[in-house]
């Protein structure tokens, strides 16, 4: 952990005017310009750096230090500019030819040889710093020159401008509000104008462009283009509080302006991402202290990423950028991390800078000035002692065993490093070494102090080991050198000395050394041990160490360097294992950074490490890492040569911890925020928190601590035998119940019950035992964990095995009623209703009625909750209200009712009219007598339930026909047929019946109609109420056969057989064979079914043959007769599909497949035959595909296919000539025919036939006379006369029309002929088609013919026409 120092600087009863640092990243100069006209110059330590004398009767306005040279330009406020330069004997020059008056904007350009200046008059001088400086030309503007800043012109590609490019072109603006852009050779011109003036300017590198913020609030953003122009991209009117007159801008990052005005917050823009948020100083302050104080001033370091402000009570406070990996702004307030304030003075501060070194800052008010140095808060924990640096002369030593006593050490000098023994402090600041010694009480006093280059120390015992000058010097407390150890200039600068008992870890950027302290001369244990893997591969760059207590482990934090220029911190820790000479690694992930080590005082196995939490490489990636990740944690690892490195427990650097210190069992340390009223950034308070093994046991004896160590080894190295071994001998109940937390946050349920029964914990044993229904071991060791009252880590076990079911039943438990509104409303949403009635029956209880009434409403339960709630507590008056306000039908009739039972008929009445329910409004009309108007609603509306009332009040009246009216319009009919039977109304009982369709109403009624003798009435009823039996009895015993008829249609295996079998022996002889069919079948008659099938050819179905044919896995000589004469019938019938399915079933797919052909579905077919695998049917398919329109290409292909499989090259050979001759005939389309007859050839040259050779031969002679016309077509164009002679030959060939079309050879010819205008040789053609009856029309074009005829003067014959059209 690191802070910031204060220490004043004594200047003599001067006033800082103006400071400075100067750009050296090793020695940086304090530059302070005072009130009185002197030039001050100190170290970063706060001493004088120069006996140089710079002073003038002026005041100095501007001091800058160039970039590159020791060279310090200061300016006066009567516009005179001295320049000091370092390497030039020291003395001053002053430069008086450009200003005249004072001097208020002074930049210099990136590579440091132009130098830009701007006064109150508008006089701008442009100067060259090369060798002193000298005026190369200047420019006159209205106005205060208040802002300059360096630019460069944008390349057309849009390129990034490089530093070397910013050099030469500047913009420069002031309180005219003219914006000019200007050069070092005299040009000059304004670019834009805004209004009022600029109060800040800044060039904005990354994008090309400059921002402009004025008087009046507004921010512009230009692009500067490559012809010197401006281009707007952005206008914001900006919202400030404070000050508006006093804003100050600046750069915070890469597009992110900062800015403050006198506000007590920071407000930030991130113009990349078009974002803006503020930080505030109740981010630094967590005692309220700071809320009325305001932020003067502020300067961003650049390098560390660290934004600082300076406020009006004095104060100095700081944010942090978290984004170190990544060279992006934040673009939220969560990129920061409040750093703690530091108090200067009660004056406000004015001026607060950066050096470029690490970690410097000076701050400066109206009579004070003074240096922060950034420094690593020195802390000890060794021995029986811990000790913390509480500021820049201050130590606060405690003994472990005696906490609450602490000890003070005051030092002289400023402490840069710090260590300490059980008896003595030393501490050093790299030029003299102080040495104290450490009673029980009080404060430390000096035994000690000698002058010594000390760059890293430490204390064993009364010895001080210093390392200075290349060698290890071993002093007494006095300085006494006692012993040395030089170390080889080949193994690099000592980095670390780390002393843990009578053991020294010594370490360089490359190699280990550990030494034995344990005698009175100090011996190196082994050889020097480079930090490289097996293969002599480094592992990275030692940057510090810790050894633990008995020397066989040292942990080191390292850097790696990919490249020499390249150095990042490495997220893993490694430790090197003495006793095996290996080393080891843990990884804390990419957000995790390991800044801090050490082991514990007395356990070699437990190493504690303090990680910085970063954000990732980018924003995006940032945003989606954890919560927690994103946190500094203090971290323990057991190490050890057997398990490895294995994380034990982490704990979260928030709150009040700002820092650790380390680890001493069953404690570990942490540096506390210590702050009161007089002490904002009060460090030295030391907290203690108990290990997560230890809690309730930090007063066990030395064995029980052993044993809880050894137990939360093994857990965590995963050895739950040794574990319990390690415990078992324990009888404290304390320690058990520790053990079970442990468990529980291993997840080891087993060993969880174990802790258990030991602790004789009943409940919790059995939520043991009852968790074991669960599926999820994180639900089930959540339940325990409630039991344990440990409901933090349930809550985090439920979330992490997705149990918001359970989560939320536990929130309601424990009365969190937000957190389980929460969880329902975002994870667990099938119980949101439930959990809103739970917590509004909690808000009833506790008597919040109106709250509870909400969430009875948003769980929908309201209608019946929110009555009864009221009513019960006695609040009528907020019911009547709260029905009246809903105007819910529900609660009308709540209300309705409520009035009805405390006899209000006529309020009943309103509300059941209110409600809609008319039902009950007829009920309330005919308890009041009114049966008019109940007669009357009924009649209007549609209204069931008021039939019926009025219904049940007719027939008491006696009014029966009414009565039944009503109740058959109520559909209430079991009464209406009641009355209609009592009453003797049969014809309404009939029709009453049927429209009931009740199928009890109907028998009871059917019986009735058969007890008076009223068979078809009976019998209907019967066959409507489901009772067929009955229904056909009554038919035959009747002889209603009329009705049997339309009976059977329903009947089915269910019935009686021999029923069926008497209705099916009538139909036989009605010759009504289908009926008498599916009779029998219904009756499981199939052989005489199937016999009046085949004698009557009656028509099957597939429901009749699949039951005609038993499936008993049974396929017997019987069985397969049976098929086949089914399935012959079924093909005499036109049953293709079935029959084809029965022939399959036999095994005969020959027949099968020809039924299949007959139904003539092409999809069917070629499934069934590429299912069948026959060569029969392959041929069948194929021949029969050919029959269909075989020009599709999938059709063409399953020909193709199936002639294949089956081997029949004839038939391919003939369908290929087939195809062929079409391609001619429909197409003429010779090329395709060719290439049809080639396939031909090929699979006829596969042919087994004994006339192969004849048929060889035939299609070898076609595809010859074919390549010869394709030829002679070929030929137009290149060589007529050959193509002439080529088609007359073909004429002279005896059989040519059985290869081409003759037709197509005098086509050709006549359409060459015609097209060289010989139409004398065209119609000699046309006249010898003629003669061979060639019809004209199909060949040659009509037009084409009548003017070949006209040309030769003949005219075109009556017999003639027939040969054309």
């Amino acid at each position: 952990m690191s802070l910031f120092f204060d220490s004043r600087i004594n200047l003599q009863d001067e006033l800082p005017a103006v400071s400075a640092w100067s750009h050296s990243m090793y020695q940086p100069i304090l530059t302070i310009g005072t009130a009185s006209g002197k030039v001050l110059m100190f170290t970063e330590d706060g001493e004088p750096y120069s006996n140089v004398s710079i002073q003038r009767q002026a005041l100095p306005t501007q001091l800058v230090w160039h970039p590159y040279l020791p060279l310090l330009i200061i300016c006066w406020d009567d516009g005179v500019i001295s320049y000091w330069n370092e390497n030039d004997d020291n003395s001053v020059k002053e430069e008086k030819s450009v200003h005249g008056c004072r001097i208020r904007a002074l930049i210099i350009s990136p590579d440091g040889t132009r130098m830009v200046t701007g006064d109150e008059h508008g006089v701008v001088g442009v100067w060259s710093t090369s060798r002193g400086l000298n005026p190369i030309c200047q420019y006159h503007k209205e106005g205060s020159i208040t802002n300059i800043a360096f630019c460069a012109l944008a390349t057309e590609a849009g390129e990034i401008p490089t530093q070397d490019q910013m050099n030469r072109f500047f913009f420069f603006a002031g309180s005219s509000g003219s914006v000019h852009l200007a050069d070092d050779l005299k040009r000059c011109s304004e670019v834009c104008k805004v209004g009022g003036q600029v109060k800040s300017l800044l060039y904005y590198k990354e994008d090309n462009s400059i921002v402009i913020i004025t008087s009046s609030l507004l921010l512009v953003q230009f692009r500067v283009s490559p012809n010197e122009k401006l281009v707007p991209t952005r206008k914001v009117k900006l919202t400030v509080a404070g000050s508006p007159e006093n804003i100050y801008t600046i750069w915070g990052g890469p597009g992110l302006l900062v800015t403050v005005s006198g506000d007590n917050m920071v407000r930030l823009w991130n113009l990349e991402k078009d974002a803006n948020y503020f930080l505030t100083l109740a981010d630094t302050d967590i005692t309220g202290k700071m809320l009325s104080d305001k932020i003067n001033c502020i300067a961003f370091h650049e390098k560390k990423r660290i934004l600082a402000g300076g406020t009006k009570e004095g104060r100095v406070i700081m944010w942090k950028c978290k984004s170190l990996m990544t060279s992006t702004s934040p673009a939220n307030r969560e990129g920061w991390e409040a750093q703690l304030p530091v108090t200067l003075s009660a004056d406000p501060i004015k001026q607060i800078s950066w050096a470029d070194g690490e970690g410097l800052l000076s701050a400066s008010t109206e009579k004070t000035l003074s240096i922060l140095s950034e420094a690593d808060l020195r802390k000890v924990i060794k021995d029986d002692i811990i000790a913390l640096q509480a500021s820049n002369h201050q130590v606060e030593v405690r003994r472990l065993n005696r906490l609450d006593a602490s000890m003070q050490i005051y030092t002289n000098i400023k402490i840069k490093g710090m260590d300490a023994s059980t008896s003595h402090c030393v501490v050093w600041n790299g030029k003299t070494v102080e040495s104290y010694t450490m009673p029980d009480t009080g404060n430390g006093e000096m035994v000690g102090t000698f002058n010594k280059k000390c760059f890293i120390a430490a204390v064993h015992r009364d010895s001080i080991i210093i390392y200075t000058e290349g060698q290890i010097e071993i002093c007494n407390m006095q300085g006494t050198v006692k012993q040395t150890v030089l170390m080889p200039e080949s193994e690099g600068e000592v980095n670390c000395i780390n002393v843990m008992g009578d053991n020294m870890l010594i370490t360089t950027e490359s190699h280990i050394k550990l030494f034995d302290l344990s005698r009175r001369e100090y011996k190196q244990r082994g050889m020097p041990r480079k930090f490289e893997d097996k293969q002599g591969q480094s592992l990275g760059i030692i940057k510090g160490g810790s050894i633990n207590a008995n020397g066989t482990k040292v942990a080191l934090l390292v850097d790696q360097a990919p490249k020499s220029s390249i150095i990042f911190p490495d997220s893993t820790i490694y430790v090197y294992d003495s006793d095996i000479d290996n080393f080891m690694h843990h990884d804390f992930g990419y957000t995790q950074i390991p800044v801090d080590s050490c082991w514990d005082t007395q356990d070699p196995r437990l190493l504690f490490v303090e990680t910085e939490g970063i954000s990732g490489v980018g924003e995006e990636e940032a945003q989606e890492n954890k919560a927690e990740e994103q946190f500094n944690q203090a971290v323990t690892l057991f190490v050890t040569s057997e398990y490895g490195i294995t994380r034990q427990d982490s704990i979260k650097i928030q709150g009040d911890i700002c820092g650790t210190i380390g680890i001493s069992v069953p404690y570990w340390f942490f540096i506390g925020k210590d702050v009161g009223k007089d002490n904002l950034s009060g460090i030295g308070k030391i907290i203690k928190k108990s290990l997560r093994d230890f809690t309730g046991l930090e007063n066990c004896d030395e064995n029980v601590k052993k044993a809880i160590l050894n137990f939360s080894f093994y857990m965590t190295s995963g050895n739950m035998d040794e574990a319990y071994k390690a415990v078992k001998t324990i009888q404290n109940v304390n320690v058990w119940e520790n053990m079970c937390t442990m468990s529980v946050k291993t997840k080891r349920l087993d060993v969880a019950e174990v802790c258990l029964s030991n602790m004789r914990f009943a409940r919790g044993a059995k939520a043991v035992r009852e968790a074991k229904t669960e599926p999820e071991i994180e639900a089930r060791l959540a339940m325990v964990a409630v039991e344990l009252n440990m409901l933090e880590e349930a809550k985090q076990l439920y979330i992490e095995c997705g149990r918001y079911d359970l989560l939320n039943q536990m929130q309601q438990a424990c009365g969190n009623w937000d957190g389980a509104l929460e969880t329902a409303e975002t994870h667990d949403r099938i119980n949101l209703r439930t959990t809103y009635y739970k917590l509004a029956r909690h808000y009833e209880s506790i008597q919040d009625f109106s709250t509870a009434r909400e969430y009875y409403e948003r769980a929908d339960v309201h209608r019946e909750e929110v009555p009864r709630m009221l009513y019960s507590n006695m609040r009528v008056q907020d019911l009547e209200r709260y029905v009246n306000d809903k105007k819910d039908p529900k609660l009308y009739k709540w209300w309705a009712q409520l009035l009805e039972s405390k006899q209000d008929p006529n309020g009943a009445l309103n509300f059941y009219k209110l409600a809609g329910d008319l039902g009950s409004c007829v009920r309330v009309h005919l308890t009041k007598g009114s049966v008019e108007e109940a007669i009357k609603i009924c009649k209007e509306n549609d209204t069931k339930l008021g039939c019926l009332f009025l219904a049940k009040y007719m027939e008491e009246q006696g009014d029966i026909r009414e009565a039944i009216q009503l109740y058959n319009k109520a559909d209430r009919f079991h009464h209406a047929v009641r009355l209609a039977r009592d009453n003797k109304l049969d014809g309404d009982l009939m029709s009453l019946s049927l429209r009931s369709e009740n199928f009890k109403i109907m028998l009871q009624t059917a019986k009735y109609f058969e007890e008076k003798h009223l068979f078809d009435r009976a019998i209907k009823l019967y066959h409507k109420g489901k009772n067929v039996k009955k229904a056909l009895d009554l038919c035959f015993r009747e002889h209603n056969y009329e009705y049997l008829r339309t009976l059977v249609d329903d009947l089915g295996e269910e019935e009686d057989p021999t029923t069926l079998l008497r209705a099916a022996d009538y139909f036989m002889q009605e010759n009504m064979h289908e009926k008498a069919v599916h009779l029998l079948v219904s009756a499981k008659q199939y052989s005489k079914a199937l016999e009046i099938c085949l004698a009557h050819n009656v028509k099957l179905d597939d429901n009749v043959v699949e039951k005609l044919i038993p499936d008993d896995g049974i396929m017997d000589q019987q069985k397969k007769d049976l098929i086949r004469s089914i399935a012959k019938l079924c093909k005499r019938q036109g049953s293709f599909q079935m029959a084809c399915k029965l022939f399959t079933k036999l095994g005969e797919k020959l027949k099968a497949f020809k039924c299949l052909l007959r139904l003539g579905d092409i999809e069917k077919i070629k499934s069934y035959a590429n299912t069948a695998k026959n060569a029969q049917i392959y041929i069948l398919a194929a021949n029969f595909l050919q029959n269909t329109d075989w020009h599709n290409a999938d059709v063409m292909k399953s020909i193709i296919f199936f002639y294949t499989k089956a081997k029949a090259w004839d038939s391919l050979a003939n369908f290929f000539d087939a195809c062929a001759s079409v391609e001619i005939d429909e197409y003429r389309d010779y090329e395709k025919a060719l290439i049809a007859e080639n396939e031909a050839l090929k699979f006829q040259a596969k042919s087994a036939n004994p006339q192969k050779d004849i048929l060889f031969q035939q299609f070898q002679r076609r595809k010859a006379i074919m390549e010869q016309f394709v030829n002679a077509k070929r030929l137009v164009q290149s060589s007529p006369e050959e193509m002439v002679k080529m088609c007359l030959q073909l004429l002279e060939v005896q059989g040519v029309d059985q290869a081409i079309r003759i037709g197509d050879v005098y086509s050709l010819l006549v359409e060459y002929y015609y097209a060289q205008q010989n139409f004398a040789q065209a119609l000699q053609l046309i006249n010898k088609m003629k003669q061979r009856r060639i019809i004209l029309n199909p060949y040659l074009d009509q037009e084409m013919v009548e003017r070949i005829y006209h040309q030769m003067g003949i005219r075109v014959e009556n017999e003639d026409s027939e040969y054309i059209e």
